[in-house]
């Protein structure tokens, strides 16, 4: 089994990565990997509200439980994906990579990280 840093470490090979973090639903970083630039404590104390209005929109368009969305900034991505029942796998991008990889071993993933969030 792939413990937490390992598969961190793993996502900050796809080209333009910054940092990856894995936070609790309550708003805490569990651990996170990457650039010291992006502030983790903030990102986590933020994601819980960004899922909440993805959580919701899931529910008004009966789409089913939330698994994964992508915020959009001028410089940067923001790539949000569950990790089992209480965690959230946050993934700081530049603005200019292709996250066409990135998002395709999440999904190819989901699984193994879902078992992360029992392993912490």
């Amino acid at each position: 089994m792939q413990s937490v840093d390992e598969a961190l470490q793993e996502l900050l090979g796809f080209p333009g990565v910054r940092s990856a973090l894995l936070a609790g639903r309550e708003g805490l970083v569990i651990r996170m990997r990457g650039e010291t630039a992006v502030d983790g404590e903030t990102l986590a104390a933020i994601v819980p509200a960004l899922i909440r209005g993805s959580v919701e929109a899931g529910q008004a368009m009966e789409a089913g439980s939330f698994r994964l969305c992508v915020f959009e900034f001028a410089s940067g991505l923001l790539v949000l994906s569950s990790v089992g029942e209480d965690g959230i796998l946050a993934v700081a991008v530049r603005g200019d990579a292709n996250i066409g990889g990135l998002l395709h071993a999440l999904d190819r993933k989901r699984g193994r990280l879902d078992d992360l969030d029992e392993h912490v």
